[in-house]
């Protein structure tokens, strides 16, 4: 409706927008943190295609999405910081039951209850106070793709 592409802007411009604008009342706050729900299903967004009107893939439009909200991750960690905020993302699981995997034809993995615990111990494990900037891969720290670390695709 307002001219973005449906998964960018659920999966990258709504969780980016909501982070900022709750900063200001996050800034200073004890342990506060925002932890994105990422994903290890990502392609380098095309910098001059953003919106994805050439060649358009629902799949890879995700994958792009996520992408993107994995740059935040790493280019917001130092802003966040900056406000005593934490700023990390989580791929909570792989094929959970959700709508999208389902739509794609993909039997689920597991349900999507197995995502809660990777979450929740970015939100509110004591022992990962300091610990911002980071992608996790379930329970562990993984990496993203590769170019998200290359300055010409931070987002």
């Amino acid at each position: 409706m307002d001219g973005h592409e449906l998964r960018l802007v659920v999966n990258y411009l709504a969780p980016a927008m909501l982070a900022r604008l709750l900063l200001p009342s996050l800034k200073n706050a004890p342990d506060a943190r925002v932890i994105n729900i990422g994903s290890v299903g990502q392609s380098a967004v095309d910098i001059d295609d953003i919106e994805f009107r050439r060649d358009y893939n629902g799949a890879e439009a995700y994958f792009r999405s996520k992408f993107a909200l994995a740059a935040f991750t790493l280019n917001g960690a130092e802003d966040f910081q900056k406000d005593n905020v934490l700023i990390n993302c989580v791929h909570p699981a792989t094929f959970m039951d959700t709508r999208m995997v389902r739509e794609i034809g993909t039997r689920p993995w597991v349900s999507v209850r197995a995502g809660v615990r990777p979450v929740l111990r970015r939100a509110t494990d004591r022992r990962l106070a300091g610990v911002t900037g980071k992608l996790f891969n379930g329970m562990h720290e993984s990496r993203a793709n590769s170019m998200i670390y290359d300055p010409q695709f931070r987002l």
